[in-house]
């Protein structure tokens, strides 16, 4: 699975996915103070179980003001759920975007940056060929801190967004694509991130051998640290807004 909770001195909370099951929630409350029921802004890269699961619980018990999403047309339980909860929301006062490629949102002092987006179809939504490579991918900004989220984008998009035009510059955090696969390694991307920091959320045990070796070795030549969750388990990263650390 894969969630990513940003929090900020000025009281600026995002979420970013939410991960299989309803652990994110508990998470959530340890990290935000228990006065505090409010979400600035979700995010979901993309429909899957893994990535859009938590996200129905934490609808359920914060307030959420803004809802960034691509409305797909994607058969799944979960995700008919989670639409549910996102009209739920909007009956409660939150704005629903639907990204656009080049879309830059403000939340309080952080920045989310659009870089990728598959065009919606708004009135009636659009079929999902393959989920993964229409993941939105993104970068949220804290001063000169950044990091890089693509989903669970794989070469195809990578590559795609490289050739597009748009500006790429490093990061100080990668959260790897696609849980450290092969299929998400793009070495011209990882080139241009040239990350400090690469975060592989992955399972422990997982069957199908993420994180990839061949990734392993890419982070290893470009000098990237690299933490994994199945090793490190839930990892905390603190910045200034300049350089960051790790707890």
């Amino acid at each position: 699975g894969d969630a990513t909770l940003i929090t900020t001195p000025k009281g600026s909370q995002v979420l970013v996915d939410g991960g299989p099951n309803d652990k994110v929630l508990g998470l959530v409350n340890q990290l935000i103070p228990p006065s505090d029921r409010k979400i600035d802004l979700l995010l979901l890269t993309h429909p899957p179980a893994d990535h859009v699961t938590g996200l129905i619980s934490i609808l359920g018990s914060y307030r959420v003001l803004n809802i960034v999403f691509d409305p797909v047309n994607y058969e799944s339980v979960t995700y008919t759920k989670f639409l549910r909860a996102v009209e739920d929301e909007k009956k409660q006062g939150a704005r629903v975007i639907n990204p656009k490629t080049g879309d830059k949102i403000n939340v309080g002092d952080l920045s989310l940056t659009i870089l990728w987006a598959p065009a919606p179809t708004i009135i009636t939504g659009r079929n999902s060929g393959d989920p993964n490579n229409e993941s939105i991918i993104s970068v949220l900004s804290y001063g000169d801190f950044d990091v890089f989220l693509p989903g669970d984008a794989e070469k195809k998009e990578a590559d795609a967004l490289v050739s597009s035009g748009m500006i790429i510059t490093a990061v100080e955090v990668l959260k790897a694509a696609h849980h450290g696969s092969k299929n998400g390694l793009s070495e011209s991307l990882e080139k241009l991130l040239s990350p400090a920091l690469t975060v592989i959320p992955v399972g422990k045990s997982n069957s199908f051998g993420h994180p990839s070796l061949e990734l392993l070795n890419l982070l290893n030549r470009l000098g990237s640290k690299v933490l994994r969750t199945d090793l490190n388990v839930t990892i905390e990263i603190i910045s200034d807004g300049k350089i960051c650390g790790v707890k």
